[in-house]
């Protein structure tokens, strides 16, 4: 059995599917940003260091709150499930 049941995957909705789109369009941005500065900047450290200290932060809670996302909805699902579960279960006593 394992991980590779049907039962625990989840399918993606289009806003999961627009969330990652959208996370892999900043994660090329950023990485498009950084290429351009570096090479207009003739690959000098200290620029490189000024360059990340500006726009390191930014970075950081974006990419930090990506699997935020995914975790939340996945949370949800399961949140779904359990209480589907309890209601049949109290439907299935209600009947003894």
């Amino acid at each position: 059995m394992g991980n590779k049941d049907s039962a625990n995957k989840t399918a993606m909705d289009s806003s999961d599917k627009a969330a990652v789109i959208i996370g892999l369009g900043f994660l090329f941005l950023v990485g498009f940003l950084f290429w351009v500065t570096l090479r207009s900047m003739n690959n000098n450290v200290n620029d490189f260091l000024a360059v990340w200290s500006a726009v390191g932060p930014i970075v950081g809670v974006v990419i930090g709150s990506m699997p935020a996302h995914f975790f939340r909805s996945m949370a949800n699902t399961a949140n779904d499930r359990a209480d589907a579960m309890a209601r049949e279960m109290a439907h299935m006593s209600d009947g003894q």
